[in-house]
């Protein structure tokens, strides 16, 4: 299955995508594929708000491009990495039977899957600016990421 079909499913019933995954293996290298295209396009989602920024404040807005671009796609990663040993650790603590390439799997997927809806937040963001709808479009964000991670564990 493509992996826009994989998103979109994964939007109605996680719980058939990670089956299929577990069943196909998890190999880091797909990890780091997931985790850095995530990262991508979360640097392309900041787009419309440095460029926001820019105009209102009238800073350079490569410099703001590249403080983003640093963010997501050197520190980032490298954060998300750590952020999955950690939840590896809780998993531990709730006697979870997923190995560490299965618990990075379901972090990175979860990213996956919230993409669409984090460049709708970034679009938010820069057309709207601060506010209620950005704040609700950052709800459902974390609920999509949150949802995904519950039912990854589940499935593992």
């Amino acid at each position: 299955m493509s992996l826009v079909q994989s998103i979109l499913h994964s939007y109605a019933n996680p719980a058939p995508v990670f089956k299929r995954m577990w069943a196909g293996g998890v190999e880091e290298r797909t990890n780091l594929a997931l985790v850095m295209g995530a990262c991508a396009a979360g640097f392309v989602s900041a787009w419309p708000s440095l460029s926001r920024q820019s105009f209102i404040t009238g800073e350079p807005l490569d410099q703001l491009m590249g403080g983003a671009l640093l963010g997501w796609v050197m520190i980032a990663p490298l954060m998300l990495y750590v952020l999955a040993f950690m939840l590896f650790l809780l998993s531990r603590i709730w006697s979870s039977a997923a190995s560490s390439a299965q618990v990075r799997r379901i972090l990175f997927w979860a990213l996956v899957v919230g993409t669409p809806v984090l460049l709708l937040h970034g679009l938010v963001a820069g057309f709207i600016g601060a506010g209620t709808a950005k704040t609700i479009v950052g709800a459902i964000w974390m609920g999509v990421i949150l949802r995904t991670i519950i039912v990854g564990f589940r499935s593992a």
